[in-house]
């Protein structure tokens, strides 16, 4: 198993073979591996001082930063080996042993074939690697040697062109990382695509066991009746079992790789946008036409294998449920079909690996078919995200800085610690959409498709209900938060401007004294705070928007309760055979829906729940110093107005959160009175028995919470108000 990955691996000295006793082979292996780590590092951080500092032209500039880019993405390549070496070896040893190592000589054939694929693909890409790393240094080699310039540019201590020996020591040692840097490229990115070829062997060698179960059951039973349901029971369970544990090995395996893969993918990204330019802007002729080539093909295979083997470990982790269905369920115990069952269920929710949590590694993310391909729209936004998100951390980091250094008076000090309340919520806000972006917007999709989707003009009705609320609602606080602003800034400005001071007080790293520096400060934090509050404004939206939609379907699902009674009534007045099959199959829709719609509140919970904490525990603070400032504060003051408006978003922002809650709770609830005041005569017992389940799942309703400690509700509210209250009485007695 991963054959040459672990050999070139143990070469470039990142993989010390486990068999090694120590003693002296082991110390000077690991000096080794010191010395080329401290190599590579230090060529790396030469040539990044090198491009920061040059003045050279921007094709050059270009040509330099793809291989800094591969520099860094190898850096972080052999301090994650290093990291996870011990984790990794025991991975491996893992799948020599049950229930990972194949039993019978099928499952042999099958280990030996994803073997194969391993280590041709394995061949081929190392192979293609250090050829084009070769041709690279060869080409570049022709036009520098003869004018005595390094194979790359880059920041040298010292004058390397008074002596051939300085020149030709330095341009070997260069010439020596990269080459080990190629090495180490090589060998990781085939690492990652081994180990998922791994899992898929894993998944084809369960398949075959479940296809082979009905065969082995019936042999037994032919010799040993008595003892088959036992031995069916063992058989299930080890299949289980080996089911679980490929889940498990590959959950590993992608939270060890799942950051480095992100920057890989990153890279290639930047690489393959601007190096497509490049090429147009360089004669055929030139050496580095080629070098370019080459250098781009690489990281496309990079990519593209990475993407490849991804999916293919999620469309053989979707066959196992295939190979079940396709069994001879005849030769079962009933207990055996429910747990085959489960297995099914549990198969609908396939293994992804991901980039960093943010992109699927699939066929679909490498080729990405959206309106907006990988192009300079992509691009440009995810640079101005960067920006935006590194703007707003800065300038709350800045006002954190202010706020712990501070002398000012009590009331000048709670003000600036409302703002950054506010900030650091922003902060965290972003975050959260940026690290969930495509799960929300898988969620959102789902909507739109059955059994969500509106079927009857009715549900349209209802539909379009939640929709004019939630639209009505959102446009009414976003306008609260931004006029609020606009006042909160201008009251600000008005004080501050003549007298040359800030909006908000902040720890800044330089003096802003003259005219320009002031008015660069002042527009920056303008800018950062109103696009803070652009934030707050669209998340403190977007949850309860997704709950409304929560309650949506939940009266979509009591409307198709309540019809559902004359649905079959009219059913068997036309066609009394198949009323039976269409009302288990309505019920079954009904079911269906009932428990997506959990899943979906559930799904929402997690991702939010979070943020939810923070927003409460934030809350909790503001209307509690305050309403205590707003005692100690005139009425004529500035800053009277600025902590009214400011308590009355906090107050709205919290009050939508538990009364949306509280909405979802209750209209999950009223599932079971909707079911209960059905015509239940039009129904066969059956249906009666499985309406019961529904009902008495619909006892434990849907509940949101902030951060698992406190319920969203009307009372959760009031208890908040109640606690602000307490502790406002507690501030003014101790301070009268």
């Amino acid at each position: 198993m991963l054959k040459y990955t672990i050999l070139l691996l143990t070469i470039v000295g990142l993989w010390q073979p486990s068999d090694w006793f120590k003693g002296w082979k082991t110390y000077l292996y690991t000096i080794y591996t010191y010395l080329m780590i401290l190599l590579l590092y230090t060529i790396t951080f030469t040539e990044f001082l090198y491009l920061v500092t040059s003045t050279a032209e921007i094709e050059e500039i270009a040509n330099n930063s793809f291989l800094l880019l591969s520099m860094i993405g190898v850096c972080v390549k052999a301090a994650t080996v290093i990291i996870n070496k011990c984790v990794i070896d025991d991975m491996n040893i893992l799948l020599g042993k049950d229930p990972f190592r194949p039993q019978t000589i099928a499952e042999k054939r099958i280990q030996n074939k994803y073997n194969d694929i391993i280590n041709k693909s394995t061949f081929i890409y190392m192979s293609m690697i250090e050829v084009t790393s070769f041709v690279m240094v060869f080409s570049i080699s022709i036009k520098n040697i003869p004018n005595r310039v390094l194979s790359c540019n880059a920041w040298v201590p010292y004058d390397y062109t008074t002596s051939p020996i300085s020149f030709w020591l330095t341009y070997v040692l260069q010439l020596t990382v990269h080459a080990y840097g190629a090495s180490i490229n090589a060998a990781f990115d085939t690492l990652i695509p081994s180990l998922m070829y791994q899992i898929c062997c894993q998944f084809s060698i369960l398949q075959h066991r479940f296809e082979k179960l009905p065969d082995v059951m019936s042999n037994i039973k032919k010799y040993d009746d008595e003892k088959s349901i036992i031995l069916e029971t063992m058989k299930l369970s080890e299949c289980v079992e080996h089911h679980l544990q490929i889940y498990q090995w590959a959950e590993r395996c992608n939270q060890i790789f799942s950051g480095i893969i992100f920057l890989q993918y990153s890279i290639s990204s930047i690489i393959l946008c601007v190096s497509v330019i490049l090429l147009t802007q360089i004669e055929y002729n030139d050496p580095n036409f080629a070098s370019t080539v080459l250098y781009l093909i690489c990281i496309f295979f990079q990519i593209f294998i990475l993407c490849c083997t991804g999916n293919q470990v999620t469309i053989e982790s979707i066959h196992v449920k295939n190979a079940i269905y396709c069994m001879d369920w005849t030769q079962f115990e009933l207990s055996t079909k429910k747990h085959l069952m489960m297995i099914m269920k549990r198969t609908m929710h396939p293994v992804v690996f991901t980039s960093g949590h943010f992109v699927k590694l699939s066929l679909d993310s490498f080729t990405n078919p959206s309106d907006w391909f990988k192009g300079w729209k992509t691009h440009l936004y995810t640079v101005y995200t960067i920006l935006m998100i590194l703007l707003l951390f800065t300038m709350t980091f800045t006002e954190f800085l202010y706020l712990i250094t501070s002398t000012d008076e009590v009331e000048k000090i709670a003000i600036n610690s409302f703002i950054l309340l506010s900030m650091i919520g922003a902060s965290g806000k972003a975050v959260t959409v940026a690290k969930n972006r495509c799960i929300i917007f898988d969620m959102i999709i789902l909507l739109k498709k059955d059994p969500f989707r509106p079927q009857t003009i009715a549900e349209k009705r209802i539909q379009n209900k939640y929709n004019e609320m939630i639209n009505k609602s959102t446009f009414i606080y976003i306008s609260m938060i931004e006029v609020t602003m606009i006042i909160m800034i201008g009251l600000l400005s008005i004080e501050n401007i003549p007298n040359r001071v800030l909006i908000y007080n902040a720890w800044i790293p330089y003096d802003y004294a003259t005219p320009i520096t002031f008015w660069s400060t002042y527009m920056l934090q303008l800018f950062a705070h109103a696009y803070g509050a652009s934030i707050n404004a669209a998340f403190d939206t977007l949850i309860p928007s997704m709950m409304f939609q929560i309650c949506c379907q939940f009266s979509i699902l009591q409307h198709r309760f309540e019809i559902l009674p004359d649905v079959m009534s009219n059913i068997k007045k036309y066609n009394k055979k198949k009323s039976m099959l269409l009302e288990t199959i309505k019920l079954c829709e009904c079911v269906e829906h009932h428990l997506q719609i959990y899943q979906w509140a559930e799904r929402c919970n997690y991702i939010f729940s979070g943020i939810i904490f923070l927003q409460y525990s934030i809350s909790s603070i503001v209307l509690c110093v305050s309403v205590y400032l707003l005692t100690k504060i005139e009425f004529n003051s500035l800053n009277f107005a600025i902590i009214i408006m400011y308590l009355m978003c906090m107050l709205t922002q919290i009050f939508i959160l538990c009364y949306s809650g509280s909405k979802v709770t209750i209209e999950s609830t009223l599932i079971s009175d909707a079911i209960y005041c059905m015509d239940w005569s039009q129904f066969d017992l059956s249906t009666k028995k499985n309406l019961m389940m529904v009902m008495k799942r619909a006892l434990h309703p849907v509940k949101f919470t902030s951060g698992y400690f406190v319920t969203l509700s009307i009372e959760s509210f009031t208890h908040l108000v109640k606690l602000s209250y307490s502790a406002f009485s507690v501030l003014k007695q101790s301070s009268g």
